[in-house]
């Protein structure tokens, strides 16, 4: 195996505890392993903004937050790993391409999966990598046909920047992979213990019921396995457009609150499915809009946001109702926090709102293109400009994505530790905010 060893840019990274996790600590995408992404307090609205910080890179991956440590993946194959209190860096760990998945710890190590096709297993304190396992290679989805494209080639879909963040139970480590399989690996060795192939990519972030692994994949279906063996439980399709490959797949992670699975997919609806059975409790109509927001879920009420619609909304979650609906006016790709009074979401060019249950709106801050339209993407009323605008070949959309990257929205989801709020923008830039 070959051994990666990380650039050690402080000792004092030797120093870090080995206990375990505080409960302010956020070790994952969405903060646990059911992904709601659930903060156990009121919103703070009295926020300073104490550190900004810029990268040498692009981000996508969500930050996590472990015994003061703060980790983020760049697309430049790099994690990079900060001292919250010092505001210094630790250490950095190169992979051999760009890291689009959020990493995830226990107690002593990280996991993170690249798109060198390599599974990652660090030690937190150091960087150094433990072991690694290879998956079949990892891609974003293409298709041939895709967006009505006539091309000898499959055309590779433009907005596919996320990858499957593990999560962990018990003696296992499980995440998705672009080669249309889940894996469980053993924490401790990496040995494979079991493997499930869909019939897609898998970039959506398992989550657990139990000890049940729920997870989407690019086939459409939502894929519920037993956690230790990897034996199918059930399976649910969603609808699936075969025309132009767009409305198809699920590309979002599931959210597992009580009995329930809460999860959008790309065919433009949210589905609320029986976590023991699968069947389809409700589902509520997007309007073509593909959900890649992984949900939050309240006593009462789940909140989405919309890709092409640029929505907030919130749902009765007993009869999957819409309750009120409030724009952000761009691409949600970020998910929302969810505070015991209030949510929080980040827009892809910069806005970031908290709501109140009412739909009210109680914090904003205005960052990125709604700051600073540098690269000229949105529109007279402040909106994302008309894709006519950047030309109608689709490599002008890689162009239009390359610029939304650059202009310092969100797609990485926020987290919440320490009192600290803490995003990272698509450009790099790292906001802490903390509550007073």
């Amino acid at each position: 195996m070959k051994t990666i060893i990380p650039r050690i840019l402080c000792a004092s990274a030797l120093l870090f505890s080995s206990a375990l996790f505080a409960h302010t600590d956020w070790v994952g995408f969405k903060g646990d392993n059911q992904r709601n992404g659930r903060v156990a307090q009121n919103f703070a609205q009295d926020l300073t903004l104490v550190w900004q910080h810029k990268l040498p890179t692009t981000v996508t991956a969500s930050p996590i937050v472990s015994e003061d440590r703060l980790i983020v993946a760049g697309l430049d194959g790099v994690l990079y790993a900060f001292d919250i209190n010092t505001q210094t860096i630790i250490w950095t760990l190169p992979t051999g391409a760009s890291i689009r998945a959020t990493a995830t710890a226990d107690a002593n190590h990280g996991y993170v999966l690249s798109e060198d096709g390599n599974f990652y297993a660090f030690e937190l304190a150091t960087g150094r990598v433990t072991w690694q396992f290879k998956t079949l290679g990892q891609q974003r989805f293409s298709a041939y046909g895709y967006l009505n494209i006539q091309e000898d080639t499959p055309i590779v879909d433009p907005w596919d920047y996320l990858s499957s963040s593990a999560v962990i139970s018990n003696d296992l480590v499980i995440f998705g992979s672009s080669g249309h399989h889940v894996y469980a690996l053993e924490r401790a060795t990496g040995k494979r213990v079991w493997s499930y192939k869909t019939g897609g990519a898998v970039h959506s972030s398992p989550a657990l019921w139990g000890d049940v692994v729920i997870v989407g994949s690019w086939d459409g279906r939502i894929y519920a396995l037993d956690a230790a063996s990897g034996k199918l439980r059930w399976q649910f399709a969603t609808e699936s457009e075969q025309e132009f490959s767009v409305w198809l797949g699920v590309q979002a992670s599931p959210t597992v609150v009580d009995d329930q699975i809460y999860i959008g997919g790309r065919d433009g609806y949210l589905y609320r499915l029986d976590a023991a059975t699968g069947e389809i409790e409700w589902r509520y109509d997007m309007a073509r809009s593909w959900v890649l927001t992984t949900v939050a879920v309240s006593e009462q009420l789940v909140f989405v946001g919309s890709s092409d619609t640029g929505l907030v909304i919130a749902i009765e979650r007993d009869t999957g109702n819409e309750l009120w609906r409030y724009t952000t006016q761009s691409w949600n790709y970020s998910s929302p926090l969810l505070f015991n009074d209030a949510v929080l979401f980040s827009s892809m060019l910069g806005k970031i709102v908290a709501l109140n249950f009412s739909g009210e709106l109680i914090w904003e801050q205005r960052l990125g293109a709604y700051h600073t339209d540098t690269y000229r993407i949105l529109d007279e009323n402040g909106r994302l400009a008309d894709l006519a605008q950047n030309g109608s070949r689709h490599d002008s959309l890689y162009g239009l994505m390359s610029r939304v990257l650059a202009s310092g929205g969100f797609m990485a989801t926020p987290a919440w530790a320490n009192e600290q709020l803490i995003l990272i923008s698509n450009a790099g830039d790292i906001y802490i905010w903390q509550a007073n």
